[in-house]
Formats: C-alpha cells, structure tokens, sequence
C-alpha cells in the first residue's frame, strides 16, 4: 500500500512538472514574440528617422534653390529698376511700373521664406519624434529582454524545485 501511495505521488508530481514545464515554455515564447515585436517597432522608428531626416535634407535643398531661384529674380527685378530709372526721362510710368514689380518680388519672397521655415519647423518636429519614438522602442525592447531573462531564471528554479520533489517521491518510493 504505502509503496502504491509512492508509486501514485510520483506519478502526481511528473504529472504537476510536466504541466509547470508546459506553462512556462508558453511564458518564454510569449516573452519571446515580445522581444522581437519590440525590436520590430525599434527598426520601424529607426526607419522613420532616417526618412525624416532625408525629407529635411531634401527640404534645406529646396530652400536653397528657391532662395536662388529669388535672388535671381530679384537681381533681375533690380536691374530691370535701374534700367527703368535711365529711362525716366523718357517714360516716369515705366520706372513706377518696375518699382511695384520690384516691390512685389520682395513680398513674394518674403512669403516664400516664411513658408520654407514653417516647412523646415515641421520637418524638424517630424524627425524628433521619429527619435522619441525609436528611444521608446528601445526602452520596449530592453523591457522585453529583461521580462524573458527573469522569466528563464524563474523557469530554471522552478525545474530545480521540481527535481528536488521527484528525487523526494523516488526516495520515499524506493523506502517502501
């Protein structure tokens, strides 16, 4: 009888370690497909940076050219004024004409670089949170590698304590 109780005890005790052996692979894979969608999000907003980074170098030469492109046109619109003031003699409509040309050349461009730098302010908002989320899948990923190294140690104790209990059960099986 008391060795059938044995026999029974360790039959239970297998049975429990075979069940806490089952929960705790799921734990790790389950840590596990944490890690790796953390490090997904991570390469996700590195992704992001680097498009942000490229939209805002793609915008500073944008801005480059058009800044070109107006003094350009304001070169021409000042030579085209100093020609209408040689030509005032001849034509007073003429030089008012190209002053007010030149005048709204000046405003455009006004215009135009105040649009430059509300699209470059949104740029360089874009790209820093490009980097505030990468910092934050960082933070995630480091957080899922930790859950996954306590999660094994909690896997290992468990297996210790389990092998104490089955050399326990043998031992008592073995006394009867």
């Amino acid at each position: 009888k008391a060795a059938e109780d044995a026999k029974f005890k360790a039959e239970q005790e297998v049975e429990r370690r075979r069940q806490a052996e089952s929960q705790m692979e799921a734990k790790q894979a389950a840590a596990i497909a944490e890690m790796q969608q953390a490090k997904q999000q991570q390469a996700l907003s590195a992704k992001a940076a680097e498009d942000a980074k490229i939209k805002a170098e793609q915008e500073v030469e944008r801005r480059r050219q058009a800044e070109s492109q107006m003094e350009a046109k304001q070169a021409a619109a000042i030579a085209e004024m100093q020609q209408a003031k040689q030509q005032q003699a001849l034509s007073a409509k003429a030089a008012e004409d190209a002053k007010i040309k030149a005048e709204q050349e000046a405003k455009r461009r006004r215009q135009a670089e105040s649009q430059m730098e509300a699209n470059q302010a949104a740029v360089i908002a874009e790209m820093q949170q490009a980097k505030q989320q990468q910092a934050l899948s960082a933070k995630a990923a480091e957080d899922a590698k930790i859950k996954a190294e306590q999660e094994v140690e909690r896997r290992r104790q468990a297996e210790s304590q389990m092998d104490s209990k089955q050399a326990a059960a043998i031992a008592e099986m073995q006394q009867a």
